[in-house]
């Protein structure tokens, strides 16, 4: 027999599991927040009056509430009925592991109580415990024979349950297989959704779309846009981490190391940035970008003979890059080369006046 997942069906427990039904049904204690009863004490002990209101709590399934009432009667006097219905408020809660101590409890102080014992191997069959629960019903058989057989039940469905559970994972895997083998256009889906989010700046969005992909099929693509959206949230080791993957799978792309070494300069990692682009350099020459990002590294080092000759190597490749202009107009004016940075203001005039204007306010700044 296969039963539905999720859908263990247990025969309810009863009463001192005699008289009150406490399985089988929806239990809401949140909701269930109604003011204590008095405590009324008049002809019984406190205990047994604590007793009593947990009974009626668990009646009116405030099982939380049931809970306390329990403990304190327990603590005025430990008695086996106490402790199996504190397990009893327990599972209601679905609290299985408080509920077993408590039936076990109850079973240590009166070995005979088959109340407890039968509540103890129901709450191993919720939990799937089929082993536990079957030598509960070997020491029940032989005290209750009925109740044995009504937990003999629940144990059966757990154990269709557990094969279900079984069988249900063994499909989940080879589904994973076959998606995995056929994931490469979803994969690809993901990493076009996630570069849509990263161009409109919602970079959460992002992250979530290019781990999608990567989960089905791990890329250059996928790890890179990773890193570029980690990059977006300024979270720079995470992005750093995403880099690092993308070049495992694609050693010899630029691009990758370029980056990786702008995380580094985001972290402050100058040489680290340094050693990263020297490979990307190496990879490709010509790379205007990359050697003006070496620059910068070299002038956050305060290296700025080294940092002069990049920007000049990036100018050269690429004469309308302004931000290498920018850069080297900076450098210029901190060396004391005032000339040659104004020649560069002049310059960058002519390509991007915003970006001109930005030099000259530094330059105001430095001075």
């Amino acid at each position: 027999m296969r039963i539905k997942l999720g859908a263990l069906a247990v025969t309810p427990v009863v009463g001192i599991f005699l008289t009150v039904t406490i399985l089988g049904q929806n239990f809401s204690p949140e909701l269930n927040t109604g003011a204590q009863p008095p405590l009324q004490t008049s002809g019984r002990s406190t205990a047994e009056a604590y007793y009593e209101r947990g009974n009626e709590y668990l009646k009116a399934e405030h099982c939380s509430e049931a809970v306390e009432a329990f403990k304190k009667a327990i603590a005025l006097k430990p008695t086996s009925a106490a402790y199996n219905n504190l397990g009893r408020a327990y599972f209601c809660l679905v609290k299985y592991p408080e509920a077993e101590a408590g039936f076990k409890q109850a079973i240590r102080l009166d070995p005979g109580n088959t109340s407890a014992l039968y509540n103890l191997g129901v709450t191993y069959a919720h939990q799937v415990k089929i082993e536990e629960g079957n030598n509960v019903y070997l020491m029940l058989r032989s005290k209750d024979p009925e109740r044995a057989k009504e937990l003999k039940i629940d144990l059966d469905r757990a154990w269709e349950a557990r094969t279900a559970i079984e069988e249900a994972h063994t499909e989940i895997e080879k589904a994973k297989k076959a998606l995995a083998e056929a994931s490469g256009g979803s994969a690809k889906a993901y990493i076009a959704q996630g570069d849509k989010y990263r161009e409109a700046e919602d970079y959460a969005r992002a992250v979530e779309a290019y781990k999608k992909a990567i989960s089905l099929s791990p890329s250059m693509d996928g790890y890179n846009g990773l890193g570029l959206a980690y990059a977006g949230l300024k979270q720079y080791p995470s992005a750093e981490s995403a880099f690092q993957q993308a070049i495992r799978l694609l050693p010899r792309e630029a691009i990758l190391h370029y980056n990786l070494a702008g995380a580094y300069v985001q972290m402050e990692q100058y040489e680290k940035a340094r050693a990263t682009l020297a490979e990307a350099l190496r990879l490709k020459p010509d790379y205007a970008d990359a050697i003006n990002l070496l620059g910068f590294a070299y002038f956050r080092l305060k290296q700025y003979s080294e940092a002069t000759a990049q920007f000049r190597q990036a100018i050269r490749l690429a004469p309308d890059n302004t931000v290498a202009h920018y850069n080297l107009g900076k450098t210029y004016f901190l060396m004391g080369r005032k000339e040659e940075a104004q020649q560069i203001y002049r310059k960058l005039l002519t390509l991007d006046k915003e970006m001109a204007e930005k030099l000259l306010d530094e330059i105001k700044k430095m001075k």
